[in-house]
């Protein structure tokens, strides 16, 4: 993908469509190795390629996500992960999300879906960690999934992300309970 050639034993595939991704969001650098998307009509099987070590994969995706600023890409980059199961292989979690600083959370940060409309601003220590969803990655992530019409939203997505992340549905009571057990 960097455009060096490497010997087979060298090159690793996670997908075309990951491989394109690194294209589009500049972040070739990261994966250097990866072989670039191919055609459509050429089948390719990513057992034929050397995997990526499983703490080499998460370093790599944890600098693909701290370098990522725009909305779209890191939408993109987490249906990328939410949908394809070597992501999910050592169960490990991921820095995806964002908050509504557009601050990158922390994977051990217990994250909530957004607030309901009307509810009022929760504060919390500094030392307690929870944060919430960044408002538009929320909705950004409901429409890549194909859950706007879902009334279940926050529920669905956190059934989707909960292999890659921390993250949580909002309710009030589980918030308030993060709340008072982080201050013991």
């Amino acid at each position: 993908i960097d455009n060096n050639y490497r010997k087979i034993k060298d090159v690793k595939f996670i997908s075309n469509e990951f491989g394109q991704f690194l294209i589009d969001s500049n972040n070739t650098d990261i994966f250097p190795e990866h072989l670039k998307p191919l055609p459509a009509d050429i089948k390719i099987n990513r057992i034929e390629f050397k995997p990526y070590d499983s703490n080499t994969l998460f370093s790599r995706i944890e600098k693909l996500s701290r370098k990522i600023k725009d909305l779209d890409e890191r939408t993109n980059l987490i249906n990328l992960i939410a949908s394809d199961e070597l992501f999910h292989l050592d169960k490990r979690r991921y820095s995806l999300l964002i908050n509504n600083k557009n601050k990158l959370i922390d994977k051990d940060v217990s994250v909530y879906t957004p607030k309901s409309k009307g509810e009022d601003e929760l504060k919390w220590p500094e030392f307690v960690k929870l944060d919430f969803l960044n408002k538009n990655l929320y909705e950004n992530l409901l429409e890549k999934f194909g859950l706007t019409k879902s009334e279940e939203k926050p529920r669905e997505l956190q059934r989707i992300l909960k292999g890659i992340s921390n993250i949580q549905s909002y309710e009030p009571v589980p918030v308030i309970e993060k709340i008072i057990s982080g201050t013991n």
